[in-house]
């Protein structure tokens, strides 16, 4: 591609600032390098305390009411989001199987990280013996187990599916403290081991489910993927960028800024005790991407202005000079619209706000100088300055001719812009939200399966708890007590999004619900201690009737639970004397982590606001402010159609990529304008400027989506399909994002601003006519 001539009058142009700050980091190079080195010496320090880890209930913690009634259920009855499940299927009535449940329950009731397992035997049979025969016992006594096992108004639906091939076993976990993942982790992995020890190689299956094994093998998962995946995308990067710029050197220096700003958000995480949480996984490659589109167009700029014969110091220096107004305008807008995640009800969405937007803040400083100094250190010799002479009017090259076809094209590609754009925003409009508890995972995962077991044979393995409070005016086995629970057992029946409902109920017979409210009380006291303690607490006038809940997403039984309380007002109404509450954390998770996706769609959309005015501000120019908007929003719009036509519903991953397009959209944006408007400060008219800013600018965008698609590619190898899918989207919004800026926004540019000039010079023209 052939190069421009420098013109003298580009200085007047540029900013004072930027003019001496340049001066002043090639000036006194060495302060400056040694004030980089010693951030990252303290970036280092923070990296140590850096932690992988995870809070479950940090992640959807909110400061509302339903949150606080789910803390105090966690106090009073105990914490249901630390149980790991134990999921058997097979012919499971036998000796054998007694055998091996008998010696993994012993072993894990004798684990000081263990409260308490509920499994079948823990229901009564015949005599004092329990319900499943010893595995010594004659084999006819198993199959009459099973028998009475399948009508047992506790055992069936709860323990035992209702076709005899499927039992349930629930470990309750300690809980000292935060459940963090590298605490249950230990935990997890030795009962693994009692598990393989006890029913590997018998004739049925043994997988674990429920809330801890779907954290614990998902975190894990994608701590592992994680660095792997980060390791094979920057090769792979390194690579392209390698083929296209043909200089190792130039490869490391525009991969040392980003590197960097990386590297110091880490460490600054590290020192506030930040961890990288779920939500947060995604971070290093925001933070990388948005800084690596900035240190691109550095580069470019630098061997540009090599090219024209310029040392390597002069190049650095006029680069920040040129470019640091873009490279600011565009952290600015990102860290404005990543600092009003604050805004946000989510905590752990607040510290990802601030986390992204300082590294925004740190990757502008990074750029600005340590890629400057480290160009500047380049000894390849600067080309022989050409000859002083006029400035070509007519580009030549590959991108020149791509801007004379948009051009050229430009009323049909802005009607196809504007017309597509609205098509996009219907179909953004019809996206919904939904969470699937086991969506980062594999679906011939060991707990994926045995989750969609339990949902098969029992309608669910989460545990919805209602709620019961009575007032002193009644008691625990009164006759309208027992009338509600058997009316909430209705309503739950009626309803077939849930599974089969446990109470008291399911321990008083008919023949004892007729007694006196104080022989029904101490007939409570006949129920297995590991579930009194989750449905019973007669000093505080509560008890409790869970429903099952099944893994089909949030958008699936939203509508259920909706129902659900309003059923429990109405009822309410007609007992005055009774309090009915729905909480658990699969309830409030699944509708705060709802939250969490809305919070980050909010401030994607306070982020477009922001970066309209900012722009409209900075360039003086409500038109051009107005036009930047469709190709800063297509890559946004674009992956909201690719979801709404694929039937993907918005999930995190989903909505995280999102941050990625608009961060890598407005980089682009920004300087693709500021190149336009510089090159209209110096007389050239709208075309012409358009085809000199494909030039120089179309470069840099076309390299950046190129190593940073080439990054995203490796994501999309990932066993996990939140990571693959995660890629796939960055993929198709680095595209999306170079056809807004390389196509729309040049053909809007020519059919409105081009089109204005064009009017004005025929105009100028004409009246010069009539005065001839």
């Amino acid at each position: 591609m052939k190069e421009e001539e420098a013109r003298p009058e580009e200085k007047s142009h540029r900013f004072h600032f930027l003019e001496w700050y340049g001066r002043c980091l090639l000036g006194h190079w060495k302060a400056f390098a040694i004030l980089a080195g010693l951030l990252s010496i303290v970036a280092l320090t923070g990296l140590t305390k850096l932690r992988f880890d995870d809070e479950p209930r940090e992640i959807f913690k909110q400061s509302d009411e339903d949150f606080a009634l789910l803390e105090e259920y966690f106090e009073q009855f105990g914490a249901d989001d630390n149980n790991i499940i134990l999921v058997l299927h097979g012919n499971l009535f036998t000796p054998e199987f007694s055998r091996a449940l008998r010696g993994f329950v012993n072993e894990a009731r004798k684990s000081s990280s263990v409260v308490s397992v509920l499994s079948i035997l823990d229901v009564p049979g015949p005599g004092n013996s329990t319900l499943l025969p010893p595995p010594e016992a004659d084999p006819v006594l198993f199959e009459e187990a099973k028998s009475v096992a399948l009508d047992h108004p506790f055992a069936t639906g709860h323990l035992v599916s209702a076709s005899g091939a499927t039992i349930l076993v629930t470990l309750e976990l300690v809980e000292d403290g935060p459940q963090t993942i590298s605490k249950i982790r230990p935990i997890y992995e030795e009962l693994q081991l009692l598990k393989n020890r006890w029913f590997e190689g018998l004739p049925f299956g043994a997988s674990f489910a429920g809330s801890v094994a779907v954290r614990v093998e998902t975190l894990s998962g994608v701590r592992n993927e994680f660095f792997q995946i980060t390791a094979l995308g920057a090769l792979i990067a390194m690579l392209v960028a390698f083929v296209l710029f043909r200089s190792p050197a130039t490869t490391l220096i525009v991969s040392a800024g980003p590197g960097l700003a990386v590297f110091w958000t880490l460490g600054l995480m590290g020192w506030l005790g930040m961890n990288i949480e779920g939500i947060s996984t995604p971070l290093p490659a925001i933070v990388f991407v948005v800084a690596f589109a900035n240190s691109v167009h550095l580069m470019i700029d630098i061997r540009r202005s090599r090219r024209l014969g310029q040392s390597a110091p002069e190049a650095s220096r006029n680069a920040v000079a040129h470019l640091g107004m873009a490279c600011m305008l565009t952290s600015l807008t990102t860290t404005i619209g990543f600092a009003s995640l604050i805004m946000a009800e989510t905590d752990s969405v607040q510290r990802f706000g601030l986390a992204t937007a300082a590294g925004s803040v740190l990757g502008l400083l990074s750029n600005l100088t340590v890629v400057p100094l480290l160009a500047s250190t380049m000894n390849r010799p600067a080309r022989r300055p050409p000859e002083k002479r006029p400035r070509k009017d007519q580009p030549q090259g590959l991108l020149a001719a791509l801007a004379r076809l948009t051009t050229a094209l430009s009323l049909p590609l802005t009607l196809l812009a504007l017309g597509l754009t609205a098509i996009l925003v219907w179909s953004a409009t019809q996206l919904k939200s939904d969470i699937v508890w086991t969506e980062t995972l594999p679906s011939d995962s060991e707990v994926t399966r045995a989750m969609n077991r339990a949902d098969q044979e029992f309608g669910g393995i989460m545990r919805v708890p209602i709620i019961v409070t009575w007032d002193r005016s009644t008691s625990l086995g009164s006759p309208q007590m027992l009338k509600l629970l058997d009316e909430l057992e209705t309503l739950i029946e009626a309803n077939p999004t849930f599974g089969p409902s446990l109470s008291i109920l399911n321990f008083l017979p008919e023949n004892i619900r007729s007694l006196p409210p104080p022989a029904l009380e101490q007939a409570t006291s006949l129920i297995p201690w590991e579930v009194s303690q989750r449905l019973l607490r007669t000093d505080l006038r509560r008890t409790i009737i869970t429903l099952r809940l099944p893994n089909t997403g949030v958008a699936a039984t939203r509508p259920a639970l909706r129902q659900l309380q309003k059923d429990l007002a109405s009822l309410q109404a007609r007992y005055p004397e009774f309090s009915l509450h729905v909480t658990g954390s699969a309830v409030i998770a699944a509708e705060n982590m709802s939250n969490v996706i809305r919070d980050l769609v909010r401030s994607l959309s306070f982020a477009s606001i922001t970066v309209f005015l900012v722009l409209t501000i900075a360039l003086r120019s409500l038109t051009l402010g107005l036009l930047s908007i469709i190709p800063n929003a297509f890559p946004l719009l674009f992956n909201a159609g690719l979801l709404y036509h694929l039937d993907k519903p918005l999930q995190i991953s989903s909505v995280l990529t999102f941050s990625i397009c608009l961060g890598i959209a407005v980089d682009d944006t920004i300087h693709f304008l500021i190149r336009f408007l510089r090159e209209r400060r110096e007389g050239a008219d709208v075309r012409l400027a358009l085809m000199r800013s494909f030039e120089t600018v179309g470069l840099a965008l076309l390299i950046t989506t190129a190593v940073v698609s080439s990054a995203f590619l490796a994501a999309m190898t990932s066993s996990m399909p939140g990571i693959a899918f995660f890629g796939a989207l960055a993929c198709s919004a680095m595209i999306a994002a170079l056809v807004g800026d390389l196509v729309f926004l040049p053909a809007l540019l020519d059919r409105f601003v081009g089109k204005a000039e064009r009017t004005e010079q025929s105009n100028k023209r004409r009246k010069r006519g009539m005065k001839l």
